[in-house]
């Protein structure tokens, strides 16, 4: 029997039909057809549906490590294999596996992860960059933390007093996530999950956290992220998610470098802020629109130290402007990136058929 934290027994249910699982074996199945079997990897629950069409290739390769048909021999332990990242991070990786007090993964998907300015800071990080939370304190309201990658936002509910679930399709991203928890004896608990059909029951959460996810996926699937939100949020709970605003200066850059063409794979998809708002209010509730950062995506005022002289005047910049959209409004729509908070009211889709 596998080990396995007694927190995913009590709380995790099938995401195809929201039963309650069972533990067999090495698996967790579902109580209402025993067909529905999820394996269980170094005690993270692997939630993803094989059947449905993926988001993203490194979907399926998180499936069949998961099942042992896909191994990268050079380090089993990082999973490189479910990380979408290239042979030649791959073997930066793994190049990088005793010679750094940071984990090997985070110090070479820091600049995927955490924006442009970052990317200086690729295999040679010193310390985690765990990013202010602008929320509230936690007082030990359940968080959920969508595409939570290797945690640093999950990080940062923690420190705020949540108790975090953090979930990614990533397998590779979750170890790191569970690797970077334990070493700084975070309680956080992981899952590898879709944020399309999510393994929780209705009404869990008290706040529903996302970054840099849902920027990534079409309509439809934004659609399904956000049904689901709706589903997991409490009465008068809140989702505080992040979207690129296609209004933003850094935003027009790159749609003007591919010719405002449509977002292919897993492209950024820009969102006007009217867009926005129309699509929360009507999956979520009642919505406002708050500025994250201008110049890029990712910008934070907390990393300043980790950044070279060019890239903290970038970052006071984004702050002082970030400051001034409270006061002078307009300016908001000019924000490369956006944070979009939704109050959930009693409304549709209360239950949701994700056939």
């Amino acid at each position: 029997m596998v080990s396995i934290d007694s927190w995913y027994v009590e709380n995790l249910v099938c995401p195809r039909d929201y039963s309650r699982l069972m533990l067999k074996n090495d698996r967790f199945c579902c109580e209402q057809n025993h067909r529905h079997c999820y394996p269980i990897v170094e005690g993270i629950p692997v939630m993803l549906l094989e059947e449905k069409d993926q988001t993203m290739d490194l979907i399926n390769n998180s499936i069949k490590r998961a099942k042992g048909e896909l191994v990268d021999a050079r380090a089993p332990e990082l999973y490189l294999e479910s990380l979408g990242i290239s042979e030649k991070e791959k073997l930066l990786a793994v190049s990088l596996i005793g010679k750094t007090k940071i984990d090997p993964v985070v110090n070479v998907i820091i600049g995927a992860t955490s924006g442009h300015l970052y990317k200086d800071l690729i295999g040679r990080l010193e310390s985690y960059p765990i990013p202010e939370l602008r929320l509230e304190g936690g007082h030990g309201k359940k968080l959920l933390d969508i595409g939570c990658n290797w945690g640093r936002w999950s990080a940062a509910a923690y420190k705020l007093g949540y108790g975090v679930v953090g979930i990614d399709p990533s397998l590779g991203a979750i170890m790191a996530a569970k690797r970077v928890s334990n070493s700084l004896n975070f309680d956080i608990k992981y899952v590898v999950a879709d944020a399309r059909f999510l393994p929780f029951s209705n009404k869990y959460f008290d706040v529903v956290f996302s970054y840099s996810v849902l920027q990534h996926l079409d309509r439809r699937n934004v659609e399904l992220c956000l049904k689901e939100t709706s589903r997991l949020l409490k009465d008068n709970g809140y989702s505080f998610i992040q979207l690129a605003n296609k209004f933003g200066m850094r935003s027009f850059y790159h749609q003007l470098k591919r010719g405002f063409r449509e977002s292919l794979n897993f492209e950024v998809r820009y969102w006007t802020p009217s867009e926005m708002v129309a699509a929360f209010n009507a999956f979520i509730g009642e919505t406002s629109l708050e500025v994250d950062g201008y110049f890029g995506l990712g910008i934070q005022k907390s990393d300043i130290e980790l950044m070279s002289k060019f890239h903290q005047i970038i970052i006071n910049v984004s702050e002082a402007l970030r400051r001034m959209s409270k006061i002078f409004s307009p300016i908001v729509y000019l924000a490369d990136s956006l944070y979009v908070r939704s109050m959930k009211t009693l409304r549709l889709y209360e239950e949701v058929d994700i056939e």
